[in-house]
């Protein structure tokens, strides 16, 4: 398998990097948010707290990369907006879009949807 390179949705303040596992998200970077310059004089950028690591159980499975299919990502750079989606067994359609909020500077929000294809 490749490499995965996720793309950030971000807002100008933060960025938010998904990850190629379910519910995961690599890391949450600060704009203009700096450690302190190391002897050489290079400063490097802060990630802030991980808001965005989940987990999802249906009937007492955990979802994994290992048990979804027709897993699809996309990118709104519009609404500053990551959709992630994909099929849990023949148990539900799921997606989850994660947003870079543009009125709370640094703050991001992760909205769900699960469809059950049958009773879960």
């Amino acid at each position: 398998m490749d490499a995965y390179t996720g793309i950030v949705a971000a807002n100008g303040r933060i960025g938010i990097l998904p990850e190629d596992k379910p519910f995961e998200v690599r890391s949450i970077i600060l704009n203009n948010v700096y450690d302190k310059e190391s002897p050489l004089g290079v400063s490097k950028i802060l990630v802030g707290m991980n808001f965005g690591n989940l987990e999802m159980e249906i009937d007492g499975e955990k979802i994994t990369e290992n048990n979804v299919s027709n897993w699809m990502q996309t990118l709104n750079m519009k609404e500053a907006a990551f959709t992630t989606s994909f099929d849990f067994k023949d148990k539900a359609q799921i997606s989850y879009t994660i947003y870079a909020l543009r009125n709370v500077q640094y703050t991001g929000y992760i909205d769900f949807k699960v469809q059950a294809k049958t009773d879960i």
